[in-house]
């Protein structure tokens, strides 16, 4: 495993000794979810300087999440993964905090519901209401970002779908990481890479996706943007990691962006588990794709704001 730092390698064996066979177990939902936010609090990093704010947005609970000191040039609206079973506040304000603090804007972690307990299209719902109560709340489509990792990639681009359809205003930028974008799993890596992911097993995947459609035709882009219309989507940057099993639904949704004709980053990273960036602030790796993810969201915010600076340089002197 050269070319990584030591902090990654002591990740993917974690990951792949520890937390793959842990998810592997058929564990009732409730005690599934305990287990994760244990995880959280013994594995994940919280920031000294965090901050935290509960809220309601557009009656969907959640929190601000940041760091003190930070700038807030717009906001982001958060939405976890956790194959739309698991995730929490406690597992991810920490991940939440960090990408508002690289971006520059107000981070608000949505604490949408979950299945089997709210199936679809309870959690697509909650990320279109956030969304609508952020508009209402004052704040601009083009100071917004959206983001998201796993399934919650899955709802941003499923949100982006959705917001096209209905014709309401798209957010600036939106950046996903490892998402979930075909729950016909028909991606070649599901098989591919069903040995070389280092974290998720496929069967625990699909018993959560199983379990949030509920039924529900797989096909439909509310729940698989990959065939979803992105004729109107912001810029958009895709990152995922080369040995895991969502690798092809990240650059399928890729190459659907770009035959949409718009403006797309892949982002595929080797010798990373899935969503690594949940290991900010104890693996360099993490770190690296967050603030690059952040400069991307930062650079779309301050373009699509019209700041001159951003997008002309700076100030030629005029002729006297």
């Amino acid at each position: 495993m050269s070319g990584i730092s030591w902090q990654q390698r002591v990740s993917l064996i974690l990951a792949r000794y520890g937390q793959k066979p842990v998810l592997a177990l058929p564990f009732p939902q409730p005690v599934a979810r305990a287990l994760f936010n244990l995880n959280a609090r013994i594995v994940y990093k919280t920031p000294r300087d965090l901050t935290l704010r509960a809220d309601r947005i557009g009656g969907v609970p959640g929190v601000w999440a940041g760091r003190r000191g930070q700038a807030k040039n717009g906001v982001l609206l958060f939405l976890h993964g956790g194959a739309f079973v698991l995730g929490s506040v406690r597992s991810y304000r920490h991940l939440v905090a960090a990408l508002a603090a690289e971006a520059g804007l107000e981070g608000f972690l949505a604490d949408y519901r979950l299945a089997p307990e709210h199936p679809f299209p309870a959690a697509l719902d909650d990320a279109l209401a956030a969304y609508r109560g952020l508009l209402a709340a004052g704040h601009a489509p083009d100071r917004i970002a959206l983001a998201g990792d796993s399934a919650g990639g899955g709802l941003v681009l499923s949100l982006l779908h959705v917001l096209g359809r209905d014709g309401l205003p798209m957010p600036a930028v939106a950046g996903v990481m490892s998402p979930i974008t075909d729950m016909t799993f028909s991606g070649a890596s599901i098989t591919g890479n069903l040995k070389r992911d280092p974290l998720i097993p496929v069967k625990w995947g699909y018993r959560g996706v199983m379990e949030y459609l509920n039924g529900h035709d797989p096909d439909d882009p509310r729940v698989s943007p990959l065939f979803g219309d992105f004729s109107s989507a912001p810029p958009v940057m895709i990152q995922a990691c080369e040995t895991e099993v969502l690798r092809d639904d990240g650059v399928r949704m890729a190459d659907l962006l770009r035959r949409a004709g718009r403006e797309v980053v892949l982002d595929i990273w080797p010798r990373v588990p899935h969503v690594w960036h949940l290991m900010a602030g104890r693996v360099p790796e993490a770190d690296r794709a967050i603030a690059e993810l952040g400069g991307f969201l930062s650079r779309h915010i301050a373009r699509e704001t019209g700041d001159s600076r951003e997008r002309e340089g700076p100030e030629k002197p005029q002729p006297a």
